[in-house]
């Protein structure tokens, strides 16, 4: 019981307000997680490929082209956590004007929607477990993941 006292759903009701703005953001679905995990398999494998190349001039240029593919993913996972831009006469919630917004925002808001996204990641993840080896004594934390698809593995 101790375990699930630790975990708590992130306040995805209280929107972040910047300025005039109000953001409200929304928890990724479970098919939003699995598109995010592929890609980042995808580019995994492409960053492994990557070191196979000898010659420094291709691979310094798959290199940039992979921190952008890299950037433009990590922006779209940015807002498709991102539910509505709130303005004081009108709410934006088109995905493309969405992205438009983070793309030209200055990077304080920028960096306050990302601290934001990480602070709710955090309020409903499971903290490392204390445990004691019942053989020698031994203490260690170790982390949880509950995860769904974990169950069928």
């Amino acid at each position: 019981m101790q375990l699930l006292s630790t975990i708590k759903a992130g306040d995805y009701d209280t929107p972040l307000a910047i300025g005039e703005l109000k953001i409200k953001f929304r928890p990724l679905s479970y098919r939003d997680i699995n598109k995010g995990n592929l890609a980042q398999f995808e580019m995994q494998r492409e960053i492994a490929i990557l070191e196979s190349i000898t010659d420094d001039e291709e691979r310094n240029t798959k290199s940039t082209l992979a921190m952008k593919k890299i950037s433009g993913m990590n922006m779209e996972l940015i807002a498709t956590t991102i539910e509505s831009i709130n303005l004081p006469n009108e709410s934006v919630v088109n995905r493309d004007f969405i992205n438009e917004f983070l793309a030209k925002c200055d990077r304080n808001t920028f960096e306050s929607i990302k601290t934001h996204i990480s602070n709710l990641r955090e309020d409903s993840t499971t903290k490392p477990q204390k445990i004691k080896c019942v053989e020698c004594s031994h203490e260690y934390e170790q982390a949880l993941a509950l995860n769904v698809s974990d169950f069928f593995v």
